[in-house]
């Protein structure tokens, strides 16, 4: 049988869970725990400790002229809470509860006397500027593309148009992803802005999701939100939330409403979402499958995230059409070289008397090193493979899909790869979000591609199948796409020797 497996390039994925439930979502209270509004404020300054006593570092720039605070100035007391070293924490709650655009009543020392002034708050998010424009401007991946193109100076004007867009933003969401479209506009991969959630997860912090991975499309000028991904092993995954869903709602909160909608961490154009939610809680998911059918609800319990490792394990199926019996097999992510290994054992252990392997690039996340051992694998295999992209594959699996692709045996089905092929990594912004960007170029990845480059252009399936999403009802044309083309394969051998 043959050695099958799939890699990504260099950003991880981001999962969520799920559990079944029931019943058609009737019209109910809102919950409005759960809207996406503004949580949370920043004072729209840097810190510095001193003898257990803090003061002001700096006063960003683009508050201020609203801002009473200077350099220098000691924060004594704010909304009547003692500010020191051992009492940050407390003010770090305080913000957290505390809306922007608003006032507090705060005590400052300042040249040695007290004097007591009217705060204002800030949206978190304009704290996180001055750090994303310095690190893109820095980034000399970013300034060649740039050069490259024709503009050079685009980051000139990227500090005010961002503060606009966040001054104009109404929820936490609409600020994100306004910075996001902003810095998608450099057209650089891994280059997005990831909200704290997704950047705790792609970190490898353990955390509640709901096993899910939606779309957005635009359709009549109106947002619908697809089911694009579900987890293998995850409650999602389980329940009876099919691929090509409409997701409505979540606890009868219109789900552009909901707080637990959020980015992804992809490029702002992929249009990808995640849902939150806390380990053990109770969802309910509204959902339609049909354009025009009614809604349906499902309750989900959340539990934390399935590692990408065991995905591998998990998804491992034998499939069979007619007479013929394929082995399926899908990598999550490969950020880990025991990936390889897996997949290895589970090729051995359950697809004996197997004539074919599937195996499933779908999605993002992995390691160059494991790309490299994937490609061993399968080139030593004797046993034919079938592989799957789609226009979401990215990263190293699309470097996996250029190898295999010159191997005999191996027929990739399915959509052109997304083009999105930088080495890169994360750092966390003031606010709590996360930044992604490039560290590797596409130039220096030429010597893992045989000198190809993918950034911007994808890699061209052997066999291309359109692919529908929206309402397609779990109808996984691209598996079956696949299935397909081995039949048509076996056949063709089977014709070959009669």
């Amino acid at each position: 049988m043959k050695k099958c497996i799939s890699i990504n390039g260099f950003w991880v994925l981001v999962l969520v869970i799920l559990f079944p439930g029931s019943l058609v979502a009737q019209e109910a209270p809102v919950n409005e725990a759960e809207l996406d509004r503004w949580r949370g404020a920043s004072l729209g300054i840097r810190i510095k400790q001193k003898d257990g006593e803090v003061f002001v570092k700096k006063v960003h720039e683009h508050v201020a002229d609203t801002c009473p605070l200077q350099i220098d100035d000691r924060l004594v007391e704010i909304a009547g809470s003692p500010i020191s070293t051992a009492e940050l924490k407390t003010l770090s709650e305080l913000l957290g509860k505390t809306e922007p655009d608003s006032k507090l009543v705060a005590v400052i020392e300042r040249e040695g006397a007290q004097e007591t002034i009217a705060l204002p708050t800030y949206r978190k998010e304009l704290v996180d500027i001055p750090t994303i424009v310095e690190k893109l401007k820095s980034n000399q991946i970013i300034r060649d593309y740039l050069k490259e193109t024709n503009r050079s100076d685009y980051l000139d004007t990227v500090f005010d148009r961002m503060v606009e867009v966040v001054d104009a933003s109404q929820s936490p969401r609409e600020a994100a992803e306004g910075l996001n479209a902003i810095i998608d506009e450099i057209n650089v991969s891994h280059t997005a802005l990831l909200p704290p959630s997704s950047f705790r997860q792609l970190q490898g912090e353990s955390a509640g999701d709901l096993g899910l991975t939606l779309q957005r499309h635009v359709i009549n000028g109106v947002n619908h939100y697809f089911v694009s991904d579900r987890m293998p092993g995850s409650i999602g995954y389980e329940s009876d939330v099919l691929l090509g869903d409409e997701i409505i709602a979540l606890n009868d909160v219109p789900l552009e409403k909901s707080r637990r909608l959020i980015l992804s961490g992809q490029e702002h154009r992929r249009g990808l979402f995640f849902l939150q939610a806390n380990v053990g809680e109770n969802i309910r998911v509204t959902y339609r499958r049909r354009q025009n059918a009614a809604a349906q609800q499902v309750s989900l319990r959340a539990r934390e995230a399935v590692p990408a490792e065991d995905v591998i394990k998990l998804s491992a199926r034998v499939i069979t059409s007619g007479k013929n019996q394929y082995g399926y097999i899908r990598v999550w992510n490969l950020m880990s070289m025991s990936t390889p290994v897996l997949a290895n054992d589970v090729i051995e252990e359950k697809f004996e008397g197997c004539g074919m392997l599937v195996l499933d690039l779908r999605g993002r996340g992995g390691l160059i090193p494991a790309v490299l051992a994937v490609d061993m694998m399968i080139k030593q295999s004797e046993i034919p493979v079938i592989a799957i992209t789609d226009d979401l594959t990215r990263s190293a699996k699309e470097m996996l899909s250029l190898l295999i692709k010159k191997h005999e045996h191996v027929t990739v089905v399915g959509e052109t790869t997304a083009g999105a092929v930088t080495g890169a990594t994360m750092m966390q912004l003031p606010s709590g979000n996360g930044l992604m960007y490039p560290v590797v170029s596409t130039e220096a990845l030429k010597a893992y591609t045989d000198n190809t480059v993918l950034e911007g252009v994808g890699v061209e399936p052997d066999i291309k199948v359109d692919f529908q999403l929206p309402w397609c009802g779990g109808n996984d044309r691209l598996l079956e796409a696949a299935i397909e083309t081995g039949d048509e394969q076996i056949q063709k051998l089977l014709d070959s020797i009669i």
